[in-house]
This record gives C-alpha cells, sequence and structure tokens, in this order.
C-alpha cells in the first residue's frame, strides 16, 4: 500500500525563494517553502482564502533560473502563530 507523499504525482522540492501571489483583490508576498509540478506552499504575513485565484510570480533565484509565472487557486490557508501558510494548486 502507497502511503503519504509517495502518492503523489509530482516530487516536492524545498525552495527557498520570494514567492508574489497577485489576486484581483490584493498582492500578498510570501516566502516559497516546496515547489512540485502540482502546486507549491508558502508563508505569508497575510491571509488569502482558499478559493481565490491567483497568479504565482517567483523569482528564478539570483539570477541562475528564469522567473517562474503560473496561474493557480489557494487550496488551503492555515494560521501558524501570526503568519499564515498556504498552499496553491497549479491550473493548466
Amino acid at each position: 500500500m502507497i502511503q503519504g507523499d509517495e502518492q503523489r504525482d509530482f516530487k516536492r522540492l524545498a525552495v527557498e525563494a520570494q514567492v508574489v501571489l497577485v489576486s484581483e483583490a490584493a498582492e500578498l508576498r510570501g516566502q516559497c517553502l516546496d515547489l512540485s509540478g502540482s502546486g507549491l506552499a508558502l508563508v505569508a504575513d497575510e491571509p488569502l482564502a482558499a478559493g481565490t485565484q491567483v497568479e504565482v510570480r517567483m523569482d528564478g533565484g539570483m539570477g541562475r533560473l528564469p522567473p517562474f509565472e503560473a496561474k493557480g487557486r489557494v487550496v488551503r490557508c492555515d494560521a501558524q502563530g501570526n503568519r499564515y501558510q498556504l498552499a496553491v494548486a497549479f491550473e493548466s
């Protein structure tokens, strides 16, 4: 029986980069925690409601990688002390 992360279609990669989520109502800046082919996790100082459509923008990291942009949807936003952990699923 496959359990946990082994069930995922894409492996998660730990990524330390600034990320910006742009929605119709706001622009939210945060720190990327991990990235996969299907989404990303980040921490931010402000919440963003689950279901919010966003454009994801991430710097390439000191010029070593090209900038990253994708459309997505916030699927989770959990309070962690005075910060928020968000999960964003990419949409094609």
